[in-house]
């Protein structure tokens, strides 16, 4: 018997076919549409009743679905309740789409070095996407009740990115 988590990660392998290819082409729009697929697999009713485990309160669990070494990577990421991360960029571009939950995005703009002032909040619910350029700066919060599952695909692994702390900013006051 297949699982949905089998579905899932099944759906995910095909979704990263498609978005390698998207990513090979150039135009202002490619993130655009590499986010609708993202999309698409996040709304995909395998997520249901998958074994993956979600995260209890102030808990954050990461899942690689689909990590291969200079490529775009796919996780799927669980926060509970009280989870948060401080302003801080990935040095890649980002697409964030909410399978269940929901995840509060902070922007922020440089003020001076490595402090930051925040510009706009956007809230990623389930079945809907956020795109992230290689410079933007956020921080998250689990707003709601419960834990979140999201989508998260990364221009490269994380494991090629350079170290989290390295990577936080100072909010400006």
């Amino acid at each position: 018997m297949v699982t949905s988590s089998s579905e899932a990660l099944r759906d995910s392998i095909a979704a990263m076919s498609t978005i390698r290819s998207l990513t090979q082409r150039s135009g202002e729009n490619v993130l655009e549409e590499v986010a609708a697929v993202l999309q698409r697999l996040a709304r995909s009713p395998h997520w249901r009743a998958t074994s993956w485990r979600a995260a209890t309160p102030s808990e954050e669990l990461l899942y690689e679905l689909a990590v291969l070494a200079g490529a775009p990577s796919l996780y799927l990421v669980s926060d509970g309740q009280g989870v948060t991360s401080p302003p801080h960029e990935h040095g890649t571009w980002t697409v964030i789409a909410g399978v269940s939950g929901n995840e509060a995005n902070d922007l922020y703009r440089r003020v001076s070095g490595s402090r930051v002032a925040p510009i706009n909040r956007v809230v990623v619910g389930p079945g809907e996407s956020m795109v992230l350029a290689v410079d933007a700066i956020h921080s998250t919060e689990v707003v709601g009740e419960g834990p979140t599952f999201h989508l998260h695909l990364y221009g490269r692994p994380l494991s090629e990115l350079d170290g989290f702390a390295s990577r936080v900013f100072a909010k400006h006051d």
